[in-house]
């Protein structure tokens, strides 16, 4: 199957379906990343876009899968010519962390998980909920952020948003596919699981500079993300870590 076929499926697929299941945020979304200025980290330019039309609305976020799919299938055919992902990038199921590290179980109140995060790391919880018509940034207030302290750039940070009636959650991942896209270079994609449940890994490089390791699931009508993020390439050590944090998620009703 070439790259038109898949778009051709793809555009199929969201004509037939997408604009009768597209929430309002989705929409607001849209228009916020067609007419809004990139800022650090993919942050959405905030507002929501007065006088447009369902129609104007919906076609916004078509043109945006579009481009996600196509970047994404462009990538994929061209990845032996593509800088790679290294082996130590690569997760493995004999990492574990250090028997010295040890951890404590934290509670978010406002995203509804809980996880074991390493006790020496730093603690800034959030303080609100995901803001409207844009994602969180890492150091922002809608985000849980745990930061190394060996490291004041190691951070994993994690975030937790209720799906919006009709929302279905493929649209989510498209506007998160489309906000790394403007500043970071696809690396690698896997299956994998979180707090259970089926979720998507993804590793990107970002600004020339932060890496960033990334799973999304979604569970009981919320998407949830955990985000590694380092600035430079992460170690088995720091690795062994995430997997251990990430694999101790709990979803709380």
């Amino acid at each position: 199957m070439t790259i038109t076929d898949d778009l051709d499926r793809i555009a199929q697929t969201w004509i037939l379906e997408g604009p009768d299941r597209l929430s309002d945020r989705v929409l607001d979304h849209a228009l916020a990343q067609v007419h809004g200025t990139t800022q650090r980290r993919g942050a959405w330019a905030p507002g929501r876009i007065r006088g447009a039309t369902l129609p104007m609305r919906r076609a916004a976020v078509f043109v945006i899968v579009m481009i996600v799919a196509g970047t994404t299938l462009l990538i994929v055919g061209q990845r032996d010519r593509s800088i790679g992902i290294s082996p130590s990038q690569t997760p493995s199921p004999s990492l574990s962390p250090s028997p010295s590290i040890s951890f404590e179980t934290f509670f978010s109140p406002i995203y509804h998980y809980s996880i074991d995060r390493p006790s020496a790391w730093a603690v800034e919880p959030g303080t609100q909920d995901w803001p409207p018509q844009s994602n969180p940034l890492p150091d922002g207030a809608g985000v849980d952020r745990f930061i190394s302290p060996e490291d004041r750039w190691t951070w994993i940070v994690v975030t937790s948003d209720a799906l919006e009636p009709g929302e279905v959650v493929g649209e989510r991942q498209a506007i998160l596919d489309q906000t790394n896209a403007q500043a970071c270079r696809f690396r690698d994609r896997s299956v994998s699981t979180l707090g259970g449940v089926d979720a998507r890994r993804e590793v990107w490089f970002c600004f020339d500079r932060d890496w960033v390791t990334e799973l999304f699931a979604a569970h009981a009508g919320r998407v949830y993300i955990v985000d590694l993020i380092t600035r430079s390439e992460p170690s088995h050590e720091v690795l062994a870590l995430f997997e251990h944090v990430v694999g101790s998620l709990r979803y709380e009703e």
